[in-house]
C-alpha cells in the first residue's frame, strides 16, 4: 500500500515457534500526531505522575488527565490505518480450520453478526456503535469477511472504521481503517483501502 508523503508507519514482525509468522503495520498522518503533541498539556501530565499512588487524589487526578488526553487525542488524529497478517502457520488446528473456510461460513457469520448486534446494545459515554454493514464471501479456497461500521467515541467524535479480514490456507490477515466521517481522506489511499488485500 502506498501512503500519503505526510504519514509515517511502523511494522512489527514475531515469529512464534510453532505456530507462524505474525505480522504488524499501524500508519498514520505525521502531521496529524504532531497537532496532537503540540496541544498535549506535559504540565498535567508531569503534575499526576507526581502524586503518590497512595494519595486518595491520585485515581482522581488521573482519570482526569484520561479523559483530557483521550478528548486531545481524538481531536486533532483523523486516520489509522492498521494491518496484520499471520503466516507460515504451522499450528494443525489452526491449518484444519483455515483449510475449510466455506464449511465454517455459519458459524463465523452468526459469531460476526450477533457480536455487532451486542455491540450495537451496548452503547455509553465512551463509546457507541451507531450502524454496521457485512460482507461475507466464502468459498473453497477463501474467506474475505468486510465490516464497514460508524461509531461514536466521547460522544463528540464520529469514525467510519472500515474492517477487512480474509484467509486462505496459509495465511490469515486483517486490515483496520479508522477515519473521522467529517475528514477528507486521499482519494488514492480511499481507494487502496477499499481494494486491499494481501
Amino acid at each position: 500500500m502506498q501512503l500519503p508523503d505526510d504519514w509515517f508507519y511502523g511494522q512489527l514482525n514475531l515469529k512464534y515457534k510453532d505456530k507462524g509468522t505474525f505480522y504488524l503495520t499501524l500508519a498514520s498522518s505525521m502531521k496529524e500526531m504532531q497537532e496532537v503533541a503540540a496541544n498535549t498539556d506535559y504540565d498535567s501530565v508531569y503534575a499526576v505522575l507526581a502524586i503518590p499512588q497512595a494519595d486518595p487524589e491520585y485515581q482522581k487526578k488521573v482519570t482526569e488527565l484520561y479523559s483530557s488526553g483521550a478528548r486531545n487525542v481524538l481531536q486533532h488524529w483523523n486516520h489509522l490505518l492498521i494491518t496484520a497478517s499471520v503466516d507460515n502457520i504451522t499450528d494443525a488446528e489452526i491449518k484444519e480450520l483455515l483449510s475449510t473456510p466455506v464449511a465454517n461460513r455459519l458459524a463465523v457469520e452468526s459469531f460476526i453478526s450477533e457480536g455487532l448486534q451486542r455491540m450495537k446494545g451496548f452503547s455509553n459515554e465512551y463509546f457507541a456503535l451507531k450502524d454496521y454493514k457485512t460482507n461475507f464471501d466464502f468459498t473453497q479456497e477463501k474467506a474475505l469477511i468486510g465490516i464497514n461500521a460508524d461509531t461514536d467515541l466521547l460522544k463528540d467524535f464520529a469514525y467510519n472504521n472500515k474492517i477487512l479480514l480474509s484467509c486462505n490456507q496459509k495465511a490469515a490477515t486483517a486490515m483496520l481503517f479508522i477515519k473521522k466521517t467529517d475528514v477528507e481522506t486521499e482519494k488514492s489511499l480511499e481507494q487502496q483501502v477499499n481494494k486491499w488485500h494481501f
